[in-house]
């Protein structure tokens, strides 16, 4: 049986997911194979909270026990340069490696690879020749210093000279794979239509693409009738965004099936070259002016001018369906708590798997949980314990059979996957900083996006009952101090809900509180509003003064929040930079007071405070009633939406007066 190890960034990208279908298509036939799949981010990744523990399921996958890695190093460029990856990957190299994008130049590595020079050639003579385009703009990914970045930018020079055309540095942008960076990018450049000089624009990706789409509408200049855009990538959402995207299909899909397929080559000791290179395909839509915006179809035109039906509209159908459920689960996860000990999750287990539609699951816990630090190497402790399995597919399972695996050696046990093939995800079991093992499943479907959200809410279920378990019989010889304990863990809890650095609720403290404020007040037919908060200039001031003077600053729009608002109002912390606030019985007609109110005060206490900059925030604002959405999360998101605007017309207002004073 050969064990191969499959690394991704994250299995929320479609780009991951769409290779990670291709792989499994591959090996779907093979009986002499498992597959082992991680979501790993990567070391000390500053994104989220604990991001950073889901790395330890690549430190586990370096066990004896694998006989090949197959990386996706496509979804760690946007966030890594190449060289940080194969820094990264190196540990890694004793065995064989597959890499899919990026050549990690170890002696025993191979690797998959497109050529961009030919497809931007195509990209910029279409332009030219078929909608008359004579000034070509690039949104490039050069922020992330990729290779993959580097290539494309370099393409698209060599195409617009290639098809005589100038090539104008200051047409193009620079932003990083997301969509994001690109409206960042376009908003710091362009305050009005009539500053964009170009008729079209190439971007690196689809999401830089479509973020362009959309920022530039919000100028007034709507694709493709005064802009023409074209992507990179052809995801899923270039199909699904209105107007459809222009874009260059890298057949992901295939590319994961041809680095599967590299894989086994290698594992059975056939010669390959090291590099295996994709063929890229053009699909002109809607975005380009090839397919009328109006058109019902899904469909596109390709490089020959043929028109073409896309493909798959039942998975395409499913993705419309579900995509946005995904992020939310994800995003909810941690509100599942269940009570009880370890033997009773063991007695819901087959249930539960059988309701995940796997075929198996087995728990491995580590005699203790051990702590690391987002900025600590993590250091796996040498054995794990098989606790618990459940095999749906053969009809066993088993609770605690004391049975231990020497990582370095063997991260499953033969008891729980004797010779089964198959696709298996692996996911570290952590809360907060602390870990305390790693789940295995064998799954049956390629939802692994779907798959990653059920081991999420269940790894909430294992460590809830582990801490339950493993202090029920403490709890036992305290009943004489229930009541102490009772106040402290009231203190506790509100100290879990204050931020530290403001004294005002924290992120968790603003949701549970805010919530509980809005249902209240629906229940006595009130209506109210909540605000989403956002400091001006906080990055300007951690570079200029330090961040100890940006601490100093937050603090200040802190009380500037509290001192504008009524003791019943509640405010928290919910970010760096963000704040939030709810204000029952408010109307809309109050809410430039309150502006004005906390302008004032912004003013006042940076004087007080002998800042050399003054504090200022931007705010939206979302009415709540029984005539529309209380959902908090939703009424924040449209207050975030009315806050953007805010922030634009502050910048607006800033570039006039900064025009006004150059030309006295």
């Amino acid at each position: 049986m050969k064990n191969i190890a499959v690394f991704a960034q994250s299995l929320t990208v479609d780009y991951a997911l769409e290779v990670l279908r291709g792989i499994t298509s591959f090996f779907e036939e093979k009986k002499d194979v498992r597959l082992f799949l991680a979501q790993t981010r990567f070391p000390k990744i500053d994104e989220g909270i604990f991001e950073y523990q889901y790395w330890s399921g690549a430190e586990i996958l370096k066990s004896q026990q694998i006989d090949a890695f197959i990386i996706i190093t496509g979804s760690y460029t946007a966030y890594l340069t190449s060289e940080q990856c194969i820094d990264l990957f190196k540990p890694f190299s004793s065995k064989p490696i597959v890499s899919i994008s990026l050549d990690l130049a170890y002696s025993n590595s191979y690797y998959t690879t497109i050529c961009c020079e030919s497809i931007y050639n195509k990209i910029v003579k279409h332009l030219k020749d078929v909608h008359s385009c004579k000034k070509i703009a690039f949104m490039s990914a050069n922020l992330t210093k990729s290779v993959e970045a580097t290539e494309r930018y370099n393409a698209f020079k060599k195409a617009v000279s290639e098809n005589v055309l100038e090539f104008n540095p200051d047409y193009v942008l620079d932003g990083s794979f997301t969509s994001g960076s690109a409206r960042k990018a376009i908003e710091a450049k362009f305050s009005s239509k009539n500053q964009v000089e170009f008729d079209s624009i190439v971007a690196a990706n689809d999401l830089m693409a479509l973020g362009c789409i959309s920022s530039f509408s919000e100028l007034g200049l709507n694709s493709p009738s005064d802009m023409k855009v074209i992507g990179f990538d052809d995801t899923y959402h270039a199909r699904l965004s209105k107007p459809t995207l222009s874009t260059v299909s890298q057949q992901i899909s295939k590319q994961g099936y041809d680095a599967a397929s590299l894989t086994y080559s290698v594992l059975n000791g056939e010669k390959k070259e090291r590099c295996l290179e994709t063929e890229l395909k053009l699909k002109f839509r809607q975005s380009c002016g090839c397919v009328d915006v109006y058109s019902k179809k899904d469909e596109y035109v390709d490089e020959t001018g043929s028109v073409v039906l896309e493909e798959d509209e039942a998975y395409i159908e499913k993705y419309r369906r579900h995509f946005d459920e995904i992020y939310t689960i994800y995003t909810l996860f941690d509100t599942i708590n269940t009570a009880g000990d370890m033997k009773s999750l063991y007695s819901s287990l087959k249930f539960l798997v059988e309701q995940m539609d796997m075929n198996s699951l087995a728990i491995f816990m580590y005699d203790s949980p051990f702590s690391c630090e987002r900025n600590e190497d993590i250091k796996l402790p040498e054995k794990a314990k098989l606790i618990m399995f459940s095999d749906i597919k053969n009809g066993t399972g088993c609770f605690a059979p004391e049975i231990s695996v020497e990582l370095k050696n063997q991260f499953i046990a033969d008891e729980f996957c004797k010779t089964e093939n198959g696709n298996f995800l692996l996911s570290p079991i952590f809360s907060g900083k602390l870990q305390y093992g790693y789940i295995v499943s064998n799954v049956k479907k390629s939802d692994y996006e779907v798959y990653n959200i059920y081991l999420k809410i269940l790894n909430n279920m294992i460590v809830n009952s582990y801490e339950f378990t493993k202090n029920y019989s403490k709890n036992q010889f305290l009943e004489d101090e229930n009541k102490n304990l009772i106040l402290s863990n009231t203190d506790l809890d509100l100290l879990s809900k204050t931020d530290e650095l403001t004294g005002i609720l924290n992120r968790r403290g603003f949701f549970e509180l805010g919530q509980d404020t809005i249902n209240v007040s629906l229940k006595m037919n009130r209506s109210g509003i909540v605000f989403f908060a956002d400091m001006d200039g906080l990055k300007q001031i951690n570079d200029t003064y330090g961040h100890e003077m940006g601490d100093r600053a937050i603090q200040v729009q802190a009380e500037v929040l509290r001192n504008s608002l009524r003791s019943t109002d509640v405010l928290g912390r919910l970010s760096g930079d963000e704040f939030a606030f709810i204000a029952d019985g408010m109307q809309l007609e109050h809410i430039e007071d309150l502006r004005k109110k906390i302008n004032r005060l912004s003013k006042s206490l940076s004087e007080k405070n002998n800042f050399p900059f003054e504090v200022s925030i931007s705010i939206g604002a979302a009415v709540y009633s029984k005539k529309n959405e209380c959902r908090l999360m939703d009424l924040l998101i449209e207050a975030d939406k009315n806050l953007y605007i805010e922030k634009r017309q502050k910048k607006c207002s800033r570039n006039q007066s900064e025009q006004k004073t150059s030309r006295l």
